[in-house]
């Protein structure tokens, strides 16, 4: 599974409807951003933070250099409100099954490893890059509110999967969402370095073993 197809397909967001990219606020304008914002991610995953310019961005998603500064002035700015929407798409899948009543252990590992069920799982590698450029400038105290603000909410999941018999309740929920955040994160580091050992069979076994582990015996 390839980098690339872990984050939104950038030309399937990009509104061509309104002809030469001028930098104008014209076509739909909230397409055109969720554009810039999924290409920004792509292109630091395929280049690199520093090796990324907003030139490169706006050519990934189709559009001007003129275009994508009208809504953003730097990339600096772009690339926070990338990492703002990462966490949105996160909170909001949380938010959807917990509302059709699906959240589960192997629901949750889903979301960083599988590529169908979760189409933004590919965003983590692309934001250890950040936090690893220039001791993660102005992206690490974002990236550190918004994860907790996720875990928190996750936990308030976990604890509430606890009370319904979702969850195993002999260990604390805090601890088990720890837990859970500590899996997902670790497996989607290792997987692009190690793709030969953690092949779809192997995924799919993990996310049901963890399962079996966090749920009441």
């Amino acid at each position: 599974m390839s980098m690339q197809s872990e984050i939104p397909n950038v030309e399937a967001l990009a509104d061509k409807s309104d002809g030469p990219r001028m930098g104008r606020p014209v076509g739909d304008q909230k397409a055109k951003k969720a554009a810039f914002l999924a290409a920004a991610m792509q292109v630091i995953s395929e280049n690199g933070y520093g090796q990324t310019s907003l030139r490169d961005i706006a050519r990934k998603a189709g559009y001007s250099t003129g275009a994508i500064t009208y809504y953003f002035s730097s990339k600096d700015e772009l690339i926070l409100a990338a990492i703002d929407n990462s966490f949105d798409e996160q909170e909001e899948f949380l938010a959807l099954n917990l509302g059709r009543g699906t959240i589960d252990a192997e629901t949750i590992v889903r979301q960083w490893l599988d590529p169908v069920e979760t189409p933004f799982q590919g965003t983590w590698p692309v934001l250890s890059q950040l936090l690893a450029s220039a001791n993660g400038g102005p992206f690490a105290a974002l990236i550190e509110t918004r994860y907790s603000r996720y875990r928190a909410k996750l936990a308030a999941i976990v604890e509430e999967g606890q009370r319904l018999g979702i969850f195993r309740a002999d260990i604390s929920g805090t601890i088990i969402t720890d837990l859970l955040c500590a899996i997902g994160d670790g497996l989607t580091a290792m997987r692009p370095i190690e793709r030969e050992h953690f092949q779809p069979n192997r995924i799919e076994l993990l996310m049901t073993s963890i399962a079996t582990i966090m749920a009441p015996a």
